[in-house]
């Protein structure tokens, strides 16, 4: 049997998720990593992303979760991100029309008062919302 640990997802408003996994998939700035059983302890920011991870039933869970934080700790992970929802949850008409609206700042970003970090974000977190489309 494989080992587990504790995860718990948290964003500012409510928890997401609390239980016992075997691994956990995240994205961090140096790229993608994996969380298993007795994890070295760390601390990283998280970045915009499809969170998967498997319970110890074997069942493999996937949500959006946005720039946050995780800990990591004695087979504990807490992962606090700005927001965070699970697919049934998202509005895929909402997310294609925040894409559209990105991608048009983004093509006019030569045009003054156009932030365009905020634009690149904007469009990573709708596109990111879209890939968890069934």
């Amino acid at each position: 049997m494989q080992g587990t640990f504790k995860l718990t997802i948290l964003t500012p408003l409510k928890t997401l998720y609390r239980g016992t996994v075997v691994k956990l998939n995240l994205k961090n700035e140096k790229g993608s990593f994996q969380v298993l059983h007795n994890h070295i302890p760390m601390i990283s920011e998280i970045e915009t992303n499809i969170t998967e991870f498997q319970t110890e039933d074997g069942d493999i869970k996937r949500l959006f979760t946005s720039l946050g934080m995780v800990r990591i700790e004695k087979n504990k992970v807490t992962l606090l991100c700005e927001s965070g929802e699970w697919s049934e949850n998202i509005d895929f008409e909402r997310a294609e029309s925040a894409k559209k609206r990105a991608e048009e700042r983004l093509n006019r970003k030569n045009e003054s008062g156009i932030d365009i970090k905020r634009a690149e974000a904007a469009l990573l977190r709708a596109v990111t919302r879209l890939d968890l489309r069934s």
